[in-house]
């Protein structure tokens, strides 16, 4: 688990630099399912904004499953990320990065790290507003181990 400790610390360090640099801004919900773990969650994505290009992505979405045992659980990710324009209105969003799962509870807390890779379906709507579908594939470690945490995810784009 010490090694992918580092990747964890950065994704979630780095995360403010990303913000910034970002326009396209989301609110989102979806699915964590897995063998092992199968929740509800949802969260906040930044993207880069124009088509054709490549830049900054961050995710942060909490599992509101964890609250009712007195946790919190959250998983981020950090990408670099490129859009690409299929039409107009409409843009596909690829992207590759860290990852970091952190929860905190009454016990205390943890973070472990990995990384993911993702596709998203941008679809304009009226003025500044629109949708997106989003699947990321993730591989978190512990223990040496390797463990897949795919998500869907459901977007209302704010900002482009």
């Amino acid at each position: 688990m010490r090694p992918m400790l580092p990747f964890a610390v950065l994704t979630l360090a780095l995360a403010p630099v990303a913000l910034a640099a970002q326009s396209s801004v989301s609110l989102q919900a979806g699915a964590i399912t897995s063998a092992d773990l199968n929740a509800f969650e949802v969260g906040v994505r930044f993207s880069p904004s124009r088509a054709n290009s490549v830049g900054v992505g961050f995710s942060f979405d909490a599992l509101p499953q964890a609250f009712s045992a007195g946790a919190f659980i959250a998983l981020a990710d950090l990408s670099l990320a490129g859009n690409v324009a299929l039409a107009p209105q409409a843009r596909l969003e690829l992207r590759a990065g860290g990852s970091a799962l952190a929860g905190v509870g009454g016990g205390g807390g943890g973070a472990i790290g990995g990384y993911h890779v993702g596709a998203g379906l941008l679809v304009g709507g009226v003025g500044p507003m629109g949708v997106r579908l989003d699947y990321t594939y993730r591989r978190l470690m512990v223990e040496g181990e390797s463990y897949p945490v795919p998500s869907f995810t459901i977007g209302l784009i704010l900002h482009r």
